[in-house]
């Protein structure tokens, strides 16, 4: 009898390890479940409750900025001088987010005839640029937990 509960604790043991190597293996090639998470973003500093925030996220340098490359695109409500919007389901990895408020509500950012934006707007991580809008290294943040809470400060030329 001790012979044949042997012989089940060794097949027993056997398949898990082999279940260890096969999820490791899986793992290595990229194939284990993917780890998702959510963006909570709070917008803050908006001059008015008028019109919505418009967001976009961006997951590489080469799309960044590019409203048609945006893997998403959202508008929030603004109440009492701030938006919040949630991302959800997006794999732990590298974004950056790009923001304005549209007070008017036609849909882009206003700009004056020199380029200067007329409505607010904002950067992950707060960032700013010199001359123009910041790069996407500076705007950059790494989704890793979940949820990942963050806050964008909008700028405004003339208040």
């Amino acid at each position: 009898m001790n012979m044949i509960f042997y012989k089940q604790k060794m097949r027993h043991i056997t398949r898990s390890l082999l279940s260890i190597i096969l999820l490791a293996q899986l793992s290595a090639f990229g194939l284990a479940p993917e780890r998702k998470g959510s963006i909570v973003l709070t917008i803050k500093a908006c001059k008015s409750d008028q019109g919505s925030v418009f967001v976009a996220l961006y997951d590489n340098e080469k799309a960044y900025l590019r409203e048609d490359k945006a893997i998403v695109k959202a508008m929030a409500k603004i109440r009492n001088g701030q938006a919040v919007l949630r991302i959800n389901d997006l794999p732990f990895g590298n974004y950056a987010l790009a923001c304005f408020h549209d007070e008017n509500s036609n849909n882009k950012l206003d700009k004056s005839l020199i380029g200067i934006p007329k409505e607010g707007y904002g950067f992950s991580n707060n960032a700013r640029g010199s001359f123009g809008p910041p790069r996407y290294a500076k705007s950059r943040f790494l989704l890793n937990k979940n949820p990942y809470t963050t806050e964008i400060q909008l700028n405004y030329f003339v208040r």
